[in-house]
């Protein structure tokens, strides 16, 4: 994030954040950019630190030019993928963490709580009665998928006994038949040769 940027974000941002500001006594932007620059400023630090050990201690393997280079490219790519991990990271600290929800009122608030507390009691159980005539229906509606499910696998469970048993039958005929008519073959077969 430059500096142009971040002001006009905290600018933006600071206008809707005005109840966490009274309670935190600090606003989420400035909490995220204190984070985003702090850890600028550490990572700046530790590859300086690694630079110089580079440089002191493979003086001789690589020169001052190559290893500015690459801590260049190691840079750009910490950042680029700190920028993306941060963004989701700010996205949710401010949407669940720095966020105080519709319901929390702070105790210099509460007088006008009482009327929005009713309606939304109200609101909130019609919702529920809602959601339990649908809990009810699903129940219902489910109950007779099963029952339907448990007559159909006991009609299927007969058909396939019935297919086993006709199986069985017709294996054990034609055995007998087979052999029935090899029998009557040889006879055949018998009496053509002696005649």
């Amino acid at each position: 994030m430059d500096t142009d940027d971040e002001t006009s974000k905290v600018t933006a941002k600071s206008a809707g954040d005005e109840y966490e500001t009274q309670l935190l006594g600090f606003t989420p932007p400035s909490f995220s950019n204190g984070i985003f620059n702090a850890f600028n400023q550490y990572m700046s630090d530790g590859l300086g630190a690694m630079k110089e050990m580079i440089l002191k201690e493979y003086s001789d393997v690589i020169t001052e030019k190559e290893v500015h280079k690459e801590m260049r490219d190691i840079q750009e790519s910490i950042e680029n993928e700190f920028d993306n991990i941060f963004d989701h990271f700010e996205c949710y600290t401010f949407n669940n963490v720095l966020k105080i929800p519709a319901h929390v009122v702070l105790p210099e608030d509460k007088i006008q709580e009482e009327e929005l507390v009713r309606e939304k009691l109200e609101d909130e159980i019609l919702d529920l009665q809602e959601q339990v005539q649908a809990i009810q229906f699903a129940n219902c509606s489910l109950g007779e998928e099963l029952e339907l499910a448990d007559k159909t696998q006991a009609e299927l469970d007969k058909l396939l006994n019935h297919l086993e048993e006709s199986d069985a039958l017709f294996s054990d005929d034609l055995k007998e038949n087979a052999s029935t008519c090899l029998d009557e073959i040889e006879k055949l077969a018998h009496v053509i040769k002696t005649t």
